[in-house]
């Protein structure tokens, strides 16, 4: 610990979690020679504001409470800076943290943030202008994540995204893709594009490929072809880590392909999300910054 060490967290009070976030700080930091204090979001861009007035500041530790919106915001701040983030998870899903293998509860990973952190350099996606950890979805993808209101979210917590997954997919009709990869195009006939950084989908441990890394300098694409019973079997294969035939057959009910430039068309127009962040309608652009965010995470650098 760095004696006489700043610490702003930037916190979401509209996030997942339900608790005594100040007395958590105070018991934990009492008596460790740190000064700290709160800056409380109550708005889109304010995470971000805040975590750039703290970088600009020399603040020790910038750290952020909330969901994973909330954290791929204020890390947006801190892109190319060099200046390493603090995840306090306190959202619904906390997808990141579980990725990355940090505490999901707050005094932990308020001991991690404060002790002798290691630091890990992962990936970075920028669409549309904006910063996102976590993927961008098309197709049924988008209309499950962005059903899942925050009302939705509040009374039923991660199962809202579930719920919000099942209605979608089982309803989506297939649409045509047409797919630009680091300039080589393919085209596929699905219901859904996702373009994932991290592979992580919230409770369980359960993921989406079990090839997707946040740290390779790789954004993995994901095609689900169509509703059929044979894949949906593929889909569950593929998040229960399980063989699910070959990702790159164009014929397989689940279609991978991997890229750091990804540009998603389609016909008929399709919803887009990033991070659970509505982008409006297709085409979107996806580019890969690998390494672009430094993140403490256990154990010595």
């Amino acid at each position: 610990m760095l004696q006489g060490m700043r610490l702003v967290v930037i916190a979401n009070p509209a996030a997942g979690q339900d608790e005594p976030i100040l007395g958590t700080l105070e018991q934990v930091l009492r008596g460790r020679g740190v000064e700290w204090s709160v800056e409380v979001t109550q708005g889109e861009g304010d995470a971000a504001r805040f975590a750039q007035s703290a970088l600009d500041a020399g603040v020790e530790r910038i750290a952020v409470y909330g969901g994973d919106g909330t954290v791929a915001e204020a890390a947006s701040a801190l892109v190319g800076s060099g200046t390493p983030l603090a995840i306090l998870p306190g959202g619904t899903g906390n997808v990141i943290a579980q990725d990355l293998g940090l505490p999901t509860d707050l005094a932990p990973a308020l001991d991690l943030c404060i002790d002798d952190p290691g630091v890990r350099e992962v990936d970075v996606m920028r669409s549309a202008g904006r910063h996102f950890l976590l993927r961008v979805g098309v197709g049924a993808d988008a209309e499950a994540v962005l059903s899942a209101t925050r009302e939705r979210k509040d009374r039923l917590g991660w199962l809202a995204y579930l719920l919000g997954a099942t209605e979608q997919v089982l309803e989506a009709p297939s649409a045509d893709y047409r797919l630009t990869l680091d300039g080589e195009p393919h085209r596929a006939r699905a219901v859904t594009c996702v373009v994932a950084n991290i592979a992580r989908t919230g409770r369980g441990g359960l993921s989406l490929c079990d090839s997707i890394r946040p740290d390779d300098g790789q954004l993995d694409v994901i095609l689900l072809r169509d509703t059929s019973a044979a894949s949906l079997a593929a889909v569950g294969a593929r998040v229960l880590g399980l063989a699910a035939g070959d990702p790159a057959d164009d014929s397989a009910p689940v279609r991978i392909l991997r890229g750091r430039s990804v540009r998603v068309e389609v016909d008929p127009r399709q919803r887009v999300h990033a991070d659970g962040e509505d982008l409006g309608h297709a085409p979107v652009q996806v580019e890969c910054l690998p390494g672009a965010l430094r993140v403490y995470v256990p154990g010595r650098s």
